[in-house]
């Protein structure tokens, strides 16, 4: 699971001094290793391919002090030089049940929510492909959210084999299963992958990325606009953020009415807020400095698409997207809305929100 770049995309959370060779890589073995600061000392460890950069109100100590115990000697680490909590932030509560629900789930993940519904696949072939396709394969690109690699897998195929491709989750364990993913898609180590806080990016360098996603991740959060705040600081100053998640919809009763009867999906007990205004979504989109390029999807209840073949179910979205977006006063009440947030060259995606109708496309130069 050796990473295929070399130039790693990371800096210390304590320090945050964005140089080259201010937090350096130690690697014991494949896929374990461990960064370390070369200004304070403070160390984050990678096991299984995946580097934890949690903040410590999130860290598994535990784990961290083990690591030390029977890391520590080769890599030159001790469990004394752990980041203080205060340097590296604290958790809101909120991202320790983010955290605990996605460990717990992360095993069956998949093959629970993803593999066993229709819906979810022929979203993902309308969206998350769409994503791929419209991105410039020399991208350097952050996926947010990243789960099981759910959107890393499908841009990896997509970007240049030299191209920075990071996913961040707060999950550890839905981290591991992406690493087993990438692995079995025959991509092994393609992603560098970073368990840590999406609000806060505080161990991401700068200015790195021109191309973001962030897939079902800001109903998540307790404040979706720090996300995007975070967004801003980590990306280049022409760049383009794909966002997929629920939407505030005059609908949304009926949707949960059939998912109290027969759930698709565990839906309940981890969701922050539900559901995202658009009124909300343009706010923080001004507030980031970004414009805005934006659509609602799939007007169908969720539970008549997985009753059909992936085929007829993608057939199905498609469709009645296409006819539902045409029409006043119904366009905005799809039950996903998808976003593109950009700055410094116009929007990537042909989504056709009439504020954005007008925007000037990027170049292909841009692209």
């Amino acid at each position: 699971m050796t990473q295929v770049s070399k130039e790693h995309p990371f800096q210390c959370p304590v320090c945050r001094i964005d140089e080259d060779s201010a937090l350096e890589y130690r690697e014991a073995r494949e896929a374990v290793g461990v960064y370390v600061c070369c200004q304070c000392a403070a160390w984050f460890p990678v096991e299984l391919g995946v580097a934890d950069f949690s903040s410590p109100a999130l860290r598994d100590l535990p784990a961290f002090k083990h690591f030390a115990a029977t890391q520590g000697a080769g890599l030159g680490i001790s469990g004394e030089s752990l980041a203080p909590g205060a340097a590296a932030g604290a958790s809101d509560g909120n991202a320790s049940a983010q955290q605990a629900f996605f460990d717990s789930v992360a095993e069956a993940h998949d093959e629970e929510m993803l593999d066993s519904s229709t819906f979810w696949s022929a979203c993902d072939s309308l969206v998350v492909d769409d994503w791929a396709a419209h991105t410039p394969s020399s991208s350097a690109v952050i996926d947010l959210g990243a789960g099981t690699g759910r959107c890393a897998l499908r841009l990896a195929k997509r970007l240049d084999a030299d191209s920075t491709l990071l996913a961040v989750d707060v999950s550890v364990e839905m981290l591991r299963k992406a690493a087993v993913n990438f692995a079995t898609a025959g991509q092994p180590g393609r992603a560098f992958l970073a368990a840590g806080d999406c609000a806060e990016l505080a161990f991401v360098r700068p200015g790195r990325f021109e191309v973001g996603t962030a897939h079902g991740l800001l109903h998540h959060v307790r404040e979706p606009l720090r996300v995007l705040e975070a967004w801003v600081r980590v990306s280049k100053p022409a760049s383009n953020l794909f966002v997929h998640d629920n939407n505030r919809t005059v609908f949304r009763p009926l949707f949960d009415a059939l998912m109290s009867r027969k759930p698709l999906w565990d839906g309940g007990g981890h969701e922050w807020q539900p559901v995202l205004a658009k009124h909300d979504i343009q706010k923080w989109a001004q507030q980031c400095g970004m414009e805005l390029n934006l659509q609602t999807h799939v007007f169908v209840p969720p539970h008549l698409a997985a009753a059909l073949s992936h085929a007829a179910s993608r057939r199905l979205i498609r469709r009645s997207d296409q006819l539902m977006q045409a029409i006043p006063g119904v366009r905005d009440q799809g039950g996903i809305v998808l976003f593109e947030a950009y700055r410094g060259r116009g929007p990537l995606l042909d989504y056709a929100d009439a504020n954005a109708r007008n925007a000037p496309r990027a170049s292909l130069s841009d692209r």
